[in-house]
């Protein structure tokens, strides 16, 4: 449910809307963003598989690799 679009701070993209990507018009809950955060770090810490559906981007970001413009469209979103 962390990831539900009814919460409001995820729009879904990508075929048959399969990835979750950041509401732009979220501004209200920077602290649900925070506990997501704290969450995930938790569970990959811990060894516990999430299925998280977020676009490559999101995951070259938190590999700390650096985005080019390939990465603006993501191949599991332009299918």
């Amino acid at each position: 449910q962390l990831f539900d679009v009814s919460t409001g701070m995820w729009v879904d993209m990508g075929p048959n809307n399969t990835l979750h990507w950041f509401n732009p018009s979220c501004t209200w809950n920077q602290d649900g963003y925070h506990l997501v955060g704290i969450l995930l770090g938790l569970a990959l810490y811990n060894g516990v598989l999430l299925e998280v559906d977020f676009p490559m981007a999101v995951w070259r970001k938190l590999l700390r690799q650096p985005l080019g413009l390939e990465d603006m469209v993501d191949k599991e979103t332009s299918r």
